[in-house]
This record gives C-alpha cells, sequence and structure tokens, in this order.
C-alpha cells in the first residue's frame, strides 16, 4: 500500500443540509377547512325564504283584479227600470174587458180551463160591463166541476146586479145546482123560478123536475096537480108520456 495515498473516509450526512420535514409538520400552512366551514360565503337561503322575490297570491286574494260579479236578470225594454239605451218607456196598458173576455173564450176553446178562470176573475175584478158574464161564466165552469158552493156563490153576485139579462139563465142554473146538490131549498127555489119567469123556455123541464120532487115526497098523490098540469101543457112530450105510465089518471 502506498503511504502517500490515504483511503478516503466513507461518506457521511453533511452537516448543513437538513433533511426536510414530513408534510404534516408544515407550521407556516395551516389546514384547509371544510367547504361547510367558510364563512364568509353563507349557503344560499331555499326558494320559499327568498324575501326579494315574493310568491304571488292565488287568483282570488288579488285585491287588484275583482272577480266578476255573477250576471243580473235581464230588464226588459218596456220596463221603466231597464237602463238601456232608448228603453225607458211606458209599462204595457192593462187588457180591457173585451180583451179578457175574449182571451177566456180562447182559452175554453183550447182546453185550458184554468187560462179561462184566470181571465175571467181578472175580467170580475175589473168590473164594467162584461160583469154580468164573467160571474155567468165562472158559475158555469163550477156548476160543470161540481164546485156548488163557488158556482151559487158566483151566480148570488150576478142576481145582484139589476137589470142583467142573464137574470133567468143564472136563477135557472142556480136551481139546477139546488136539485143536483141536494139542497134543502131546491123545490122552494125552482117553485119561485116559475112565479117570476111564466114564459120561460126552461118551463118544461122545471115542472117535470118539480113533478119528480113531489113524487119522492109524497107518491102520486102529491104529485097529482103538478102531473096534471104537464099533461094539459105539454101533452105530447117524454115527460107527459112518463108520467102516464107512473101515475095513471083516476077513472
Amino acid at each position: 500500500a502506498q503511504a502517500s495515498t490515504p483511503r478516503p473516509a466513507p461518506p457521511t450526512a453533511p452537516a448543513s443540509t437538513s433533511r426536510p420535514a414530513p408534510p404534516t409538520a408544515q407550521a407556516s400552512t395551516p389546514p384547509r377547512a371544510p367547504p361547510t366551514a367558510q364563512a364568509s360565503t353563507p349557503p344560499p337561503a331555499p326558494p320559499a325564504a327568498q324575501a326579494s322575490t315574493p310568491r304571488p297570491a292565488p287568483p282570488a286574494a288579488q285585491a287588484s283584479t275583482p272577480r266578476p260579479a255573477p250576471p243580473t236578470p235581464q230588464v226588459s225594454a218596456a220596463s221603466p227600470w231597464s237602463t238601456e239605451p232608448g228603453a225607458h218607456r211606458a209599462p204595457a196598458p192593462a187588457p180591457t174587458a173585451d180583451e179578457l173576455y175574449r182571451a177566456a173564450e180562447r182559452a175554453l176553446g183550447e182546453g185550458d180551463r184554468a187560462g179561462a178562470e184566470r181571465a175571467l176573475a181578472r175580467l170580475i175584478a175589473l168590473g164594467g160591463p162584461l160583469l154580468d158574464q164573467a160571474l155567468y161564466e165562472r158559475a158555469r165552469l163550477a156548476y160543470q166541476a161540481r164546485a156548488w158552493r163557488a158556482a151559487r156563490g158566483h151566480l148570488a153576485a150576478l142576481a145582484a146586479i139589476a137589470g142583467t139579462p142573464l137574470a133567468e139563465p143564472g136563477r135557472y142554473l142556480d136551481c139546477r145546482i139546488a136539485v143536483e146538490s141536494r139542497a134543502t131549498d131546491a123545490e122552494r127555489c125552482f117553485v119561485a123560478y116559475r112565479a117570476a119567469y111564466p114564459r120561460s123556455p126552461h118551463d118544461l123541464d122545471v115542472l117535470a123536475v118539480l113533478a119528480q120532487l113531489a113524487h119522492a115526497r109524497g107518491g102520486c098523490a102529491a104529485t097529482a096537480p103538478l102531473r096534471d098540469e104537464l099533461l094539459a101543457r105539454y101533452p105530447r112530450t117524454d115527460h107527459a108520456a112518463a108520467w102516464r105510465s107512473r101515475c095513471p089518471e083516476a077513472p
């Protein structure tokens, strides 16, 4: 071995170069906070909580747009309360007595009994020269309906009208109602009718009814005077033939 060349020493770690610390030991760089911990940027509020944009109110609650009112009934143009231009006209005139009577006749022709009754009732309320005719027609309608009390009430009002040409037919109808309703004054009614109207066109029928009422009360003996009068005045009628058979003459 050569004395002038010494053996190099093994390498040693240089003193001037220190080994770096592990990453977690760096004091100059603090750890980052989690994203949720950032105080400088608050999380956005949910949409319902945004105060700058209020949720629109329901349509029914909008004060600026009121709900339209329901349609009001249309007023006739002839009504004085109508608000349409040119509609301020006088109400239609009430029907006259002639118009009401024609309306009653038309209703009867069409079979509208209720309509006829309404027209005649208005005519009676109106009064005038057709009052007696309206009373007689209402009595006749009530008679057909077998409304005896109403019929006789109308006929009583008719009888109170002085000078009416319907006095005789009204009196005859009143007596017919008395017979058919079995009123106690039926016989008396027809006796008074014959005395008041001896030349009545209904005399034969009235005489036959009186004979029937007398027979119901006392048989042929009670009927004899009326039977004899009927045979003398109307000998060739069916009524005369019937009474000859029912109550023959004494020999």
